[in-house]
């Protein structure tokens, strides 16, 4: 038993806070009734977004379900509740935000270090260069894929991969596109470094 609750009312996600369609959760406010507690551990488990953290309490509070964190209940009445929850809620969303922008910046530096990322390549530079240049002929797929020793669908892989590409350089209006989003992304990097910069730097009047 957790937190005085029955094993079999317990209900668990693998799918990340952020995403409120997650089974468990669903199930758990298809089946609460006027009366019930919901119990859980910390507010990011119910969620990382403060607007749909206020809307599953809003909810909950209108069909009479007390929602209990980490054994203390939520009172929606009481401003420092409240004033608890929306700062935790905060917390939570800042930290999934935070997670999202070292990700990316993580993969970003991989790319630009030439480091693979997710599955790797089922074909070598020079079998994409052979397959590219055996469609130019008007070799058959089937026929690409047997020369080349991989399957069909690797074929089209590397046929849909370099036609988009090729396609990007080819459209103007998409290379501007491209750029404007890479440009987006530059930007938003050195905000981000900006304000980590800032939230690391002593306070000028504390320091004093």
């Amino acid at each position: 038993m957790s937190l005085g609750v029955e094993p079999e009312f317990i209900e668990s996600d693998k799918k990340t806070g952020k995403n409120v369609k997650r089974r468990g959760l669903q199930r758990v406010l298809a089946e609460v009734k006027k009366g019930d507690r919901v119990h859980i551990t910390k507010l990011d488990r119910l969620g990382r977004n403060l607007r749909d953290l206020k809307d599953i309490a809003d909810e909950l509070e209108a069909r009479g379900v007390a929602l209990v964190i980490d054994g203390r209940v939520f009172d929606p009445t009481d401003p420092i509740d409240r004033m608890f929850f929306n700062l935790l809620g905060l917390f939570a969303e800042f930290e999934r935000d935070m997670i999202a922008a070292r990700t990316k910046d993580q993969l970003d530096y991989k790319r630009e270090q030439g480091i693979q990322i997710g599955r790797k390549k089922a074909t070598t530079d020079e079998q994409d260069r052979g397959i590219l240049h055996m469609r130019e002929l008007g070799a058959p797929v089937r026929m690409i894929a047997e020369t080349a020793k991989v399957s069909e669908s690797t074929v089209n892989r590397v046929l849909s991969r370099h036609r988009t590409e090729a396609e990007v350089q080819a459209d103007p209006e998409l290379l501007k596109r491209r750029r404007k989003n890479l440009a987006e992304i530059r930007k938003a990097q050195e905000e981000l470094a900006e304000a980590t910069r800032l939230a690391g730097s002593p306070n000028p009047d504390e320091a004093a």
